[in-house]
């Protein structure tokens, strides 16, 4: 299992949630200027990541505090992005393992 690392950016343009060409990193865009909430933001380009075939199954997602260090914003947005993540089934929580890319998420 492959643990993802998350270059944060914030940007004022569109989100293009593409990885990195090096080490493999992923992106995730916010903008402030976008209509949607950032907790939505995130949800969305993960979303678009795990379609893409970009997230695979098993994949380890960083830690609710982590993600909102490099994004710059308040755990709590992360903690509730990875929530409707969740329970729209793209991922899973592990007791003290963390959170990652669900069987059922990447098909």
């Amino acid at each position: 299992m492959a643990a993802i690392c998350i270059v944060a950016l914030t940007q004022y343009g569109a989100p293009d949630p593409v990885p990195s060409p090096r080490n493999n990193t992923l992106q995730i865009h916010i903008s402030p200027n976008d209509g949607a909430a950032i907790y939505q933001q995130i949800v969305n380009q993960i979303k678009y990541l795990v379609a893409s075939g970009q997230l695979t199954a098993g994949e380890e997602f960083p830690t609710i505090r982590g993600l909102a260090e490099q994004l710059l914003i308040n755990p709590n947005t992360v903690a509730r992005a990875y929530r409707e993540l969740e329970i729209a089934g793209l991922v899973e929580k592990r007791r003290t393992a963390g959170t990652y890319i669900s069987n059922q998420g990447s098909a």
